[in-house]
């Protein structure tokens, strides 16, 4: 498999598994699913920023708070915003694309 061709694919099964949490939570499969929101919030906002055309400085704070590394958001500038959120992402083992 190419190199082009792993791409691909891994960005084919992230979008698969947003669609999923988003089928999840618009189903209501989950009986409490506020409670399931605010314990797994970084999941939630991950999905907000992956499925955004353009960045949410909301989201992207709220991501680097749940990471605690908001004060790397707040010295952050327009060339280094996008790296604060990679690393808020992988501290808390999510992803945005």
């Amino acid at each position: 498999m190419t190199v082009e061709e792993r791409v691909a694919k891994t960005k084919a099964d992230e979008k698969e598994f947003y669609k999923d949490i988003n089928r999840i939570w618009d189903d209501n499969f989950f009986d409490d699913c506020e409670k399931f929101r605010e314990e797994h919030e970084e999941l939630a906002v991950a999905y907000r920023i992956s499925m955004s055309d353009e960045w949410n400085p909301e989201d992207c704070r709220r991501l680097c708070e749940l990471a605690e590394i908001e004060d790397e958001w707040e010295a952050a500038d327009g060339e280094t915003f996008e790296q604060v959120v990679f690393k808020a992402a992988e501290l808390l083992n999510v992803k945005v694309n």
